[in-house]
């Protein structure tokens, strides 16, 4: 834009619109028309001070109102600090555009809860076609549930292990279209008085009917032998949650573990100690153990 008036200006001002040379067509995405650059172009709404006349939008927007949701962080709704969070994406679309506190929710539906049963240590996973898996402790043994997608129903529990060998924090794990749960389970040669505890591996089949062992020691760390926090074993490191992930041909795997230290003060630190290998059916290769400051109740998440 430039002002033509020079040093004789006029009442108010007069400016030029320059049109560079060639004139060439431009065609606005989406608009279904042709503009040149001596036509108007479509833009921000400018209105004249006498007139009340406005560029407006116009047509039908393209695309689909249905959002696809997943919870990014269980908690309360509403809450702005650990509250519940989840990512949405638009139907169709490969990748979640983000996550904001939700402040409202219609209703939630228990994947399952039963206090007789002793029911704790809980994971669950969702799978290609919205199917839920959801694997937890009942009583000292490990068990799962599976939620149909299209009528709502849940099925289960369905006996994932059970035995002598106590377990602890079972995990799922989806690989392509396998279910895997890891867990702690004392190892063949520990014992009430002195626990060793590994990392064991089972598979579920016949969508969700039958699981069955894969392996019996997945990770090759002989230095965790409790599952109840603060085993008084100066030196030892009592296994926590366990989350897992597979991407690419590769699994990790994070586990939470605390050290009794053998000392009145700090007497316990928090560990995070992490595993990866090219599958579950294989034995698991150890990352790195990393240290905390203090005890607290780290909760690793993949």
């Amino acid at each position: 834009m430039s002002d033509v008036t020079k040093e004789a200006p006029i009442r108010g001002r007069l400016q030029g619109l320059l049109l560079p040379r060639d004139i060439k067509p431009w065609t606005g995405s989406g608009s279904g028309a042709s503009y040149t650059e001596q036509e108007p172009v479509p833009g921000l709404r400018t209105v004249g001070r006498d007139a009340s006349a406005g560029v407006v939008a116009a047509g039908t927007p393209t695309g689909t109102l249905a959002l696809e949701t997943r919870c990014q962080h269980a908690g309360i709704p509403g809450q702005l600090d650990h509250g519940m969070t989840v990512a949405v994406r638009r139907a169709g679309e490969g990748s979640y555009i983000g996550w904001e506190p939700s402040g409202t929710i219609s209703g939630w539906e228990a994947a399952t809860f039963s206090a007789a049963s002793a029911e704790s240590q809980f994971d669950a996973a969702t799978l290609t076609d919205d199917t839920v898996v959801t694997v937890g402790i009942q009583g000292s043994d490990i068990v799962a549930w599976r939620r149909d997608p299209d009528t709502g129903v849940k099925s289960g529990p369905v006996t994932v292990y059970t035995g002598d060998r106590p377990v602890a924090w079972p995990c799922l794990c989806v690989i392509k279209s396998e279910v895997y749960c890891v867990a702690w389970r004392r190892t063949m040669r520990g014992t009430a008085a002195v626990p060793n505890y590994y990392l064991s591996v089972w598979r579920e089949s016949s969508d969700g009917a039958s699981w069955s062992e894969v392996q019996d020691y997945a990770n090759m760390d002989d230095d965790t032998i409790a599952v109840s926090p603060g085993w008084t074993g100066g030196g030892s490191l009592t296994a926590g949650r366990i989350r897992a992930a597979y991407r690419g041909g590769e699994v990790v795997v994070f586990a939470h573990l605390q050290m009794d230290r053998g000392v009145a003060t700090p007497g316990e630190a928090d560990y995070i100690r992490q595993w990866a290998g090219p599958g579950l059916v294989s034995r698991l290769d150890t990352v790195a153990t990393m240290q905390g400051a203090t005890l607290g109740w780290a909760l690793p998440d993949v």
